[in-house]
């Protein structure tokens, strides 16, 4: 059986057919081959053949939200059911089985071993008491959608969604009950800063707050009507707001009133998360880092590296946090967001070609300038630095260190240590789409809107070779005299 992990955000395109509209025949040879090579280029996901009859998932995915227990053990969910973890600190994330398809929005972890996790289409909730080795369903007694939640113990938890819908548990899950929260909006996010006082955030600019444990909630002014997706409470009395068209709103009476900040953008912002009254971060739409070090009175943009939508950002120290977003992106500073660094669970751009070596090593392409490398057989992948932000449709490696990289606007690439560096060759305008060699010396190119390409000093320089036609997605050689290009 084939089991697939870790669903791109949007749904991905099949195995393309191929409309081969022009073929260059020098010899029949291979041609299967390269069919096979070109629909595997197109394939919005990394997955590895594990053994016959299976696949392993090896990354990508919308994910939502994370949650570490300590530095080195953690969670992330998402997009159809999707569940990683990590017990190296992020270095690698493996998959876990949550049993469903249903969009995961967010876990959370009351120790190692006690987890749980909401989602939607249907209402969901998932339990687990062995670190995620397995995962159960609980009742939540509503069809309505669920967006967040909260525990503020072992057994204490809210859990918050569609239509309003506010949810309790005091016995870890094994029951829920509503709780009134006299709107129909949807909510957000939920969070606690004991048993009894939090707030709850989401659509038309709602702010719940309760000093009751949830027995009762009150609406708060807001001053917003934009959809408010987080909320961070450092204590009982000062937090922030994030949401829609870069709105952010602070309290420092306890939420009882909401005053606006200026984060300098108008891309959306989904999460947000503070380590003290004066540091925190938000994180939105394309990418969109801001960080403030005076409480929000200024906030200051970073740069994330992505244009993917980030989800959730959980700060561990003034200096370290951590960020999660769609394709796959895991993002993690250590020098207060002067860098972030990307943790590859999957491509945060998707790839459009991946050469394997052998059996251990290999390099993948994509969007974005993504490059990324794995030495244990698909089962991680790490990101190497591109240099360029133009889009990779062609990878090829003759030995562990030299290898061959081309994209769009005749973005031609060469590493000659594995990838550690990539270095720019060439000045060509036209989208180069393939690269092949023979050998060390004797190599291919083919794109759209120029010639082929030909070398025979390993790369030193090349030669156009005249096709009759200027539109190719694939190169393949059987020999220095038998090859193939397809458009």
């Amino acid at each position: 059986m084939v089991k697939l992990h870790g669903i791109p955000c949007r749904r991905g395109q099949g195995s393309p057919a191929l409309a081969l509209s022009l073929l260059l025949i020098l010899s029949p040879l291979l041609f299967l081959s390269t069919l096979a090579q070109q629909a595997s280029a197109q394939a919005p996901a990394i997955v590895s053949a594990a053994a016959p009859g299976t696949w392993e998932w090896v990354g990508g995915g919308c994910f939502e939200d994370i949650h570490m227990v300590d530095a080195s053990r953690g969670w992330a969910a998402g997009s159809k059911g999707t569940i990683v973890y990590t017990t190296n600190g992020g270095v690698t994330w493996l998959p876990q089985d949550s049993g469903t398809g249903a969009q995961l929005n967010d876990i959370v972890f009351a120790s190692s071993a006690r987890g749980w996790a909401v989602g939607e289409t249907p209402s969901t909730i998932l339990h687990t008491a062995d670190g995620g080795a397995t995962w159960t369903p609980q009742s939540s007694g509503t069809w309505a959608g669920l967006k967040a939640l909260y525990f503020a113990s072992a057994t204490e938890g809210w859990a918050v969604g569609q239509n309003g819908t506010i949810l309790h548990t005091t016995d870890g899950g094994a029951n829920w009950a509503k709780q009134s929260s006299n709107t129909a909006n949807t909510l957000h996010d939920v969070i606690f800063v004991d048993a009894t006082r939090g707030w709850a955030v989401g659509d038309g600019g709602t702010v719940l707050r309760t000093v009751n444990g949830g027995q009762s909630w009150a609406n708060a002014s807001s001053g917003s009507t934009r959809a408010l997706s987080g909320i961070a409470m450092v204590n009982e009395t000062y937090g922030w707001i994030a949401g829609a068209g870069g709105a952010i709103l602070y309290t420092d009476n306890g939420g009882a009133t909401w005053r606006a900040q200026s984060s300098g953008t108008g891309n959306d912002l989904f999460g947000i998360g503070f380590i003290s009254t004066t540091t925190g971060w938000a994180v939105g739409d394309r990418g969109t880092i801001l960080r403030t070090a005076d409480g929000g009175m200024s906030w200051i943009p970073q740069a994330s590296g992505v244009l993917v939508s980030l989800r959730n950002v959980k700060p561990t120290s003034a200096q370290s946090a951590r960020i999660i977003g769609h394709w796959g992106s895991f993002l993690r500073t250590t020098d207060g967001g002067a860098t972030w660094q990307r943790e590859i669970v999957g491509p945060n751009n998707p790839l459009q070609s991946i050469h394997m070596l052998d059996n251990v090593q290999g390099w993948g392409v994509g969007r974005g300038g993504t490059i990324v490398a794995t030495n244990d057989g698909g089962d991680s992948w790490l990101p190497q630095t591109s240099g360029t932000v133009n889009h990779l449709y062609g990878v090829r490696f003759l030995s562990p260190l030299i290898g061959w990289a081309v994209g769009d606007a005749g973005t031609l690439l060469y590493t000659g240590d594995g990838g550690a560096t990539w270095a720019k060759r060439g000045n060509y305008t036209f989208d180069l789409r393939d690269v092949f060699f023979i050998d060390a010396q004797r190599g291919w190119i083919a794109g759209q809107g120029g010639p082929i390409l030909h070398t025979l000093n390993g790369g030193q320089s090349w030669a156009a070779q005249s096709s009759g036609a200027q539109r190719f997605n694939a190169i393949h050689f059987a020999n220095a005299a038998n090859g193939w290009a397809v458009g």
